[in-house]
């Protein structure tokens, strides 16, 4: 698991997280926004570690993405941050339903394969990468 430190401003925003996601009257919506370059990846999944080792270690997390070399790039920066193993879900490659976080195609997630997961994959979070793709008719389908 990669442990590497955070600069100042990637861990005020994992407190901010830790914050938000123990507050029970928060808004269920958040966001992370960092220009290009200052390591939005690397704070959500930092985000993720912590809700997985010290506020939720049971928790599911789905990670959406749109493009499908973002979904491997994710895949495997999770792993290395969180030190949890991910299942993708897209075209072929199907979610095993054993781990924590699930990569997903929001392509592939849609109708039937869309219920299918979410029968045995209920998440207590879903990150919208790249989430100015969020509005978009493709997104909310």
């Amino acid at each position: 698991m990669n442990t590497l430190e955070l600069y100042d401003y990637q861990a005020q925003g994992v407190e901010r997280f830790v914050d938000w996601f123990q507050d029970t009257q928060a808004t269920r919506e958040a966001l992370i926004s960092l220009t290009m370059g200052m390591g939005k990846t690397r704070t959500a999944a930092s985000c993720i570690r912590r809700l997985l080792s010290s506020i939720r270690p049971s928790a599911k997390v789905l990670w959406l993405t749109h493009r499908e070399e973002l979904i491997e790039q994710s895949k495997e920066e999770l792993e290395d941050h969180t030190g949890r193993s991910c299942d993708i879900e897209q075209a072929e490659r199907r979610s095993t339903g054993l781990a924590n976080i699930v990569v997903g195609s929001v392509a592939t997630l849609r109708g039937k394969r869309l219920l299918n997961l979410a029968a045995d994959f209920q998440p207590d979070l879903i990150v919208c990468d790249e989430a100015h793709h969020a509005l978009a008719l493709s997104w909310m389908q």
